[in-house]
């Protein structure tokens, strides 16, 4: 699996933890592929929106020292699409950031 990452959705979250971004990333993307693999029962459709079709997921990452965030995300055959990352972990705030990242993305 690979995956990239909005630069819009993400850079907020980045900009927090610049020194971390690469080991941040690569825990995103294995955990992106256990839920996969899993059939994604740990995540919850994270917009009412698709892109391109397809469901927009959301779940909770524990990143270790960096605490926890909220991870929104697509998949298209092999490629994973990060679209935004929070540090605000309650559900219904999380979403309401997302839905206003998607109306102005356009």
């Amino acid at each position: 699996m690979q995956a990239v990452f909005d630069k819009a959705g993400c850079k907020s979250f980045f900009k927090k933890f610049r020194g971390q971004q690469d080991q941040i990333q690569t825990e995103i993307l294995d955990a992106i592929d256990e839920q996969i693999n899993l059939g994604m029962s740990k995540t919850k459709i994270a917009a009412h929106e698709r892109i391109n079709g397809h469901f927009i997921h959301e779940f909770r990452l524990n990143l270790g020292t960096i605490g926890s965030a909220r991870v929104a995300f697509y998949v298209n055959n092999q490629l994973a699409t990060v679209l935004f990352i929070s540090t605000d972990l309650q559900k219904r705030t999380f979403t309401d950031e997302l839905e206003r990242f998607l109306k102005e993305r356009g």
